[in-house]
């Protein structure tokens, strides 16, 4: 027999988060006015695993951005677009794929919207 557990039963006051520690390593290989090129390794740490992420990130005039990360070697990646308004404002896009248009695999599409602080 099976029972059902209802939400009144999981209500409570303990929240158990995931211990995630993450970390990027980059280096500017290219950094002048016109154009900066920076690729990066994002790792994350948990209790469970420890994975890393690839990635490449193009700025041009420090307006306009793009990027690309990949996942896994043979099934995610990410393409993000964006620009940067008055240096504050961050307005993008990002699509993350397993197979580039395919309806088959998994893809996930972001909107970015953000402040700089610095």
């Amino acid at each position: 027999m099976k029972k059902q557990i209802s939400g009144k039963t999981n209500s409570g006051n303990s929240f158990n988060f995931p211990s995630i520690l993450t970390g990027v390593l980059a280096y500017r290989v290219v950094n002048n006015d016109y154009l900066t090129i920076t690729p990066n390794i994002m790792a994350d740490y948990s209790s469970n695993k420890f994975s890393w992420v690839s990635g490449l990130q193009l700025k041009y005039k420090n307006v306009v951005w793009a990027g690309y990360q990949n996942f896994d070697f043979e099934d995610l990646h990410s393409i993000n677009l964006g620009v940067d308004v008055k240096t504050r404002f961050r307005i993008g896009f990002s699509y993350g794929f397993s197979d580039f248009f395919s309806s088959d695999g998994l893809n996930i599409q972001e909107f970015v919207l953000g402040y700089r602080l610095q």
